[in-house]
């Protein structure tokens, strides 16, 4: 009779450890399909373009290194656009979308520009001095700043310099145009961004010139 209550109650004990054991294993089953189905982190858009571009050399944060976008464009002639992305490190890298089959907005040639990231052509363009300045500025021009505006109807291009801001939404202001139509600034921070670019453009033989007649004088 001991005998017998003892085997009831072994197999008592071994029914209750089996479902004891199903319901953990039922458990687990269900929280591996409950995190199958939870949504992948979201991805900000300016991360999702960067990402799923099949030449960019650098990761998202890419998108942070960009201060500048120059940019020419002109309709005429088999629609001449090009240009450069120039990042905080003051390296310029050129793109040519030269014959366009449409004229891009400011953002699509942004974008396309990253697109082809690893494949555009770089050089060293600013120092790290100027490159300091000149972010310092960034980060004080009004996106609403003012221009004095002239057209030339001699013209038919454009060159535009942008200054890029990312956090979170993408934003190009300008800074200044050149060409049909000119755009100078008004705002402190975007004049002197514009006089350094503009510098950048002067010819430097008058310099060069000058020494020699200096050096001829004595």
């Amino acid at each position: 009779m001991d005998k017998m209550k003892q085997l009831l109650v072994t197999t008592a004990g071994v029914v209750v450890a089996v479902a004891v054991i199903g319901i953990a294993i039922s458990g687990i089953k269900n929280d591996i399909s409950h995190k199958a189905q939870e949504p992948s982190p979201e991805i900000s858009s300016s991360e999702s373009s960067v990402l799923s571009a099949p030449n960019a050399k650098i990761n998202a944060d890419i998108t942070q290194n960009i201060l500048l976008m120059e940019v020419y464009s002109d309709p005429s002639g088999g629609n001449i656009l090009n240009g450069s992305l120039i990042d905080k490190y003051g390296r310029r890298h050129t793109f040519d979308f030269t014959p366009a089959e449409t004229l891009l907005s400011t953002e699509e040639c942004y974008n396309t520009a990253l697109e082809n990231y690893s494949d555009l052509p770089e050089e060293e363009f600013i120092t790290d001095t100027d490159i300091r300045e000149i972010y310092q500025n960034i980060q004080l021009v009004d996106p609403d700043c003012g221009y004095v505006t002239e057209f030339h109807t001699d013209e038919t291009g454009t060159y535009t310099l942008y200054c890029v801001k990312d956090y979170g939404t993408l934003q190009f202001i300008k800074i200044y145009s050149e060409g049909s139509i000119s755009d100078t600034p008004t705002n402190e921070s975007a004049k002197n961004i514009y006089e350094y670019f503009i510098d950048l453009a002067k010819p430097k033989s008058s310099d060069s010139e000058s020494s020699q007649s200096e050096s001829v004088q004595e």
